[in-house]
């Protein structure tokens, strides 16, 4: 079993963290958190297992020794576990009282799991899928111009559709939202029924939904819709219809990197398939992400949702470059495609090792930029840079003026939760010529528990600050940090609906190094 990090609160438990039996073997994954929200108490977590017997198991929390930042760690084996299929089943049967809130979260945790397939939303049919079909894909195809669009494919998300309806919402759900990931993919005609149709789902399944990464031609329709919609960040591109130089003063930087980088004896290739990876390579690039991520500090952990990864189905059609210096990789990006108006290749993880000379990403992307020169690609994009870009221009009619104020706060003094400053620097070294808005919508209007709950699922709260800073700030220990500034901003605003806190109650001791 690997190191699980700090000590968490059950606030901060990721879906999909492994799972683990006191005796260092995996169990499962966590599918969801079971706590009451009205009186803030965990009660246990619904685990999924790779059983075909019992695909999910319930581990109340007396059965649960330790909540950490890359895990959680049981107290008694799998076998111990309650079935919350027969769980939900007796409950029901002998009509519990209400006050049993344990027995509630269960049959509610079952019932968000077990309605996946095809319900009923006011006397309509659809699909709620808890992962992304092949069919997605071909519909990204047609309607999807959002640079990003292919993050869709995440194994992380689901999918909701309306049978005769060609389209699909990809989303997330996570506590009381469902996070919608770029517009409604479907004919323009179509999009405002699929839409409501979705409200209607998470309306019944007690949810709001927040879409993220809408471009502007889909502010309309959320407006119209009663979201509260603001502008996100900006996301750049570089057309590559006239060819691509590294002449120019503007690219002095780049080719003094490109210099270093190639008298290191740095080498670049591209993989031939992605899918193909020997094990040497897969090797070789799961060091550079351990040693990248141990780079950014201690319990850092990879963002999510809103950027690619690596080893779903869909990698076939992505592609991937590496760096090699004395025959180890010692960095990585790959590319995902860019469908619609604007076609093209993104740039998506890129990764280099804390040894890798300097200059090795900026030589990965100019061999894969040269690449696609001579296969007439029309884009190079370099994706959305968050709480940059904010431009009265951009601003629509609905947006929210507590929407502003905490953009203007992330960018500014926002750095522990996303390097913005640094990241816009690096992108408008290669000039970009196409920079586009991206814009955040929230039903019924924005919420500080909403965007806190989005920094959560993007992983941008970094939880190794997080749980001492913001314990810290409430208690006055502490005046600096994320959490701290997260505390005092929420404070001074003093609105209803700000995220309640509560990082000291953690289950287990610190793990011993």
């Amino acid at each position: 079993m690997e190191n699980l990090g700090l000590p968490v609160a059950y606030l901060a438990v990721a879906e999909g963290a492994p799972v683990y039996n006191p005796s260092g073997s995996k169990v499962g994954t966590v599918e969801h958190v079971v706590a009451d929200d009205a009186s803030d108490v965990f009660h246990g977590l619904m685990v999924k297992t790779d059983s075909g017997d019992q695909p999910h198991l319930f581990a109340d929390r007396e059965q649960v020794s330790g909540l950490y930042e890359r895990g959680v760690q049981l107290a008694v084996a799998a076998d111990q576990l309650h079935r919350p299929t027969d769980d939900a089943a007796t409950a029901a049967a002998t009509d519990e009282p209400a006050g049993d809130r344990l027995q509630a979260g269960i049959r509610k945790a079952w019932d968000r799991l077990s309605c996946h397939g095809r319900v009923d939303v006011s006397g309509v049919d659809v699909e709620v899928l808890r992962s992304v079909p092949d069919a997605t894909l071909s519909r990204l195809r047609r309607y999807a111009h959002l640079p990003d669009a292919f993050h869709a494919m995440h194994t992380g998300n689901s999918a909701f559709e309306v049978p005769g309806v060609d389209g699909v919402i990809v989303y997330r759900p996570s506590g009381r939202f469902a996070f919608q990931f770029g517009a409604v993919f479907a004919a323009p005609d179509r999009q405002a029924e699929l839409l409501h149709a979705f409200m209607r789902w998470a309306a019944e399944d007690r949810r709001r939904v927040v879409a993220v990464q809408l471009q502007r031609e889909d502010v309309d329709l959320y407006v119209r819709a009663g979201f509260a919609v603001n502008q996100l960040g900006v996301s750049y591109a570089r057309s590559l219809t006239g060819g691509f130089s590294l002449s120019g003063k503007h690219m002095a930087k780049i080719r003094a990197h490109l210099s270093r980088a190639v008298r290191d004896g740095v080498v670049v290739r591209e993989l031939a398939d992605v899918a193909e990876q020997t094990p040497q390579v897969t090797a070789g690039l799961d060091e550079v992400d351990r040693s990248w991520l141990k780079g950014k500090g201690f319990g850092a952990a990879e963002l999510d949702f809103m950027i690619g990864e690596r080893g779903r189905p869909a990698d076939q059609l992505c592609r991937m470059f590496v760096a090699e210096q004395e025959g180890r990789i010692v960095g990585y990006q790959t590319f995902s495609p860019v469908f619609g108006r604007h076609a093209g290749w993104l740039g998506d993880l890129t990764r280099r090792a804390p040894t890798a000379p300097r200059g090795t990403s900026e030589l990965i992307l100019t061999t894969a930029i040269r690449q696609f020169v001579d296969e007439q690609v029309p884009y190079i994009h370099f994706g959305l840079t968050p709480f940059t870009g904010i431009d009265p221009r951009h601003w629509v009619e609905g947006r929210s003026p507590l929407g502003d104020r905490i953009v203007h706060w992330l960018s500014t003094r926002g750095r522990f939760v996303y390097p913005a400053q640094s990241q816009v620097a690096y992108k408008l070294k290669w000039q970009p010529d196409l920079i586009q808005p991206e814009y955040i919508a929230f039903q019924g209007g924005l919420s500080l528990r909403a965007v806190w709950r989005l920094l959560r699922v993007t992983k941008a709260v970094s939880l190794p600050f997080g749980p001492r800073a913001v314990s810290g700030a409430l208690s006055g220990r502490t005046s600096d940090g994320p959490g701290a500034y997260l505390v005092r901003f929420a404070r001074r605003l003093r609105l209803p609906g700000s995220p309640r806190v509560h990082f000291r109650r953690s289950t287990g001791a610190r793990p011993r190094r």
